[in-house]
């Protein structure tokens, strides 16, 4: 019963998440994408699964996201990078990705990655030390910490 709530939990996050967030296979096919993933590429799920997430990034950021799809998979660390991607209709949407690999009986199986909207520099200055006051005030509560049903990283 509680792992049943667990990943309904987990799915209205993944629902309902302000940023685009999407899982891709080891070859880079799409295999989930999140309402705001089809709000920010103007892209419905039905167009992008089975498409590969190159289609999405800007040309001359193409070669920066393999190399850290390469790194990734080389250092099985998560990797974190700034590019434009291009929604239906030609659009450039500035993001910042934040990519892991999803480990099933310590393989990778996929990857799961988010596209956060990148704000202008000012934005981002005041961005930053309002994360960081919010970090400070999370380690400051005490946290029950639940067992992961899918592991994130090889150990």
């Amino acid at each position: 019963m509680h792992c049943v709530r667990a990943r309904r939990g987990y799915r209205e996050m993944f629902e309902n998440a302000n940023d685009l967030i999407y899982t891709a296979d080891l070859k880079g096919q799409f295999t989930s994408l999140n309402r705001a993933g089809e709000l920010i590429t103007k892209y419905s799920r039905e167009e992008i699964i089975g498409c590969n997430v190159d289609t999405l990034i800007a040309p001359e950021d193409l070669e920066k996201a393999n190399e850290m799809s390469r790194r990734k998979l080389a250092t099985h660390q998560p990797t974190t990078y700034e590019i434009h991607i291009i929604a239906k209709g030609g659009a450039r949407v500035p993001v910042e990705v934040g990519s892991r690999l999803v480990y099933e009986k310590g393989e990778p199986v996929r990857s799961m990655a988010w596209f956060a909207i990148s704000p202008n520099e000012n934005e981002r200055k005041s961005s930053c030390s309002l994360r960081k006051r919010q970090l400070i005030r999370l380690k400051m509560k005490p946290t029950r910490r639940a067992e992961p049903r899918a592991s994130l990283s090889p150990t």
